[in-house]
């Protein structure tokens, strides 16, 4: 009798920001994958005017019709700067069935605003069993709620909780959604919560990042472009370096990315541990048959 090959899990390198690799990397370890952290994404908060703009718009928060986070570290980071008095406001607003509504592109949001207090009924977001997670499939979600200013009734008004990458106080990110919008009638306010900046190269993210690079074999598993833009910028010159490692990565547009840097070996999933698994999975299939 010819017994099967047992499966080689590869190990698997989550590039996620802190503290969202963490979750990640228990539900990878718990599945029996040998796992390395190496957030490729230095998360921090803003200090200055940018943060006292954030403390006014806690303050205006029942002004919003809606509010758009584009991470669950856009939640935390907004949350964390609203009192107790401020929480238990909202949530009466929210049982009385006033606003805002919270809006979310991805799973990991949602259980960031579910953590931070906010009701289910209050949340939108694209339904999870389409494992489609963007602003495109948000704004499907959510466009029937912008209806232009008529007489007796208010101009809609959108915050969108972000972070920024350069020095632009309103951050960067979901561009697309604002303008869509405005395009409907939509008043729309930027606000930049926390800074995203290139990974702090110490001694334990050196350790992990020459282990990460020395496998030939490991899967990284990438989450954002800017995440891959910084892995780019690391290598420097010895551009192989990363172009033939294998990544996991769980949007078109980071696929579309990795293929312009010359990436060879790129698979795509959704950004739910489900997806990811299977896509893992068959990888190891093909690792094993080498």
């Amino acid at each position: 009798m010819v017994r099967a090959s047992p499966v080689r899990r590869r190990t698997v390198v989550v590039t996620r920001p802190l503290p969202e690799a963490g979750g990640w990397a228990d539900h990878l370890r718990a599945a029996a994958y040998p796992v390395l952290t190496l957030p490729l994404i230095n998360i921090q908060g803003l200090g200055g005017a940018p943060l006292q703009a954030h403390l006014t718009a806690v303050q205006a928060w029942p002004t919003f019709s809606s509010v758009m986070f584009v991470s669950a570290n856009a939640v935390r980071f907004f949350f964390a700067a609203a009192s107790a008095t401020d929480s238990a406001h909202w949530l009466a607003r929210w049982r009385a069935g006033a606003g805002p509504r919270c809006w979310a592109t991805g799973p990991g949001t949602v259980k960031a605003l579910r953590a931070a207090g906010v009701p289910e009924q209050a949340i939108d977001a694209p339904l999870a069993a389409g494992l489609a997670f963007d602003s495109e499939h948000l704004w499907a979600v959510v466009q029937a709620q912008i209806k232009p200013a008529s007489a007796g009734a208010p101009e809609p008004t959108v915050l969108i909780v972000r972070g920024r990458s350069g020095s632009a106080d309103d951050g960067d990110g979901r561009d697309w959604l604002g303008k869509q919008c405005v395009a409907r009638g939509a008043q729309v306010t930027y606000l930049a919560v926390y800074q995203r900046s290139m990974p702090v190269w110490d001694s334990a993210f050196e350790s992990v990042w020459k282990q990460a690079t020395s496998d030939p074999t490991a899967v990284w598993l990438v989450s954002s472009t800017q995440a891959l833009s910084n892995a780019q910028a690391l290598v420097g010159a010895d551009s192989n370096l990363l172009a033939n490692q294998t990544l996991l990565v769980t949007h078109a547009r980071i696929q579309e990315r990795a293929k312009a840097l010359g990436c060879k070996h790129v698979a795509l999933c959704a950004p739910v541990m489900d997806s990811i698994l299977m896509t893992l999975r068959a990888l190891d299939q093909n690792f094993s048959g080498l």
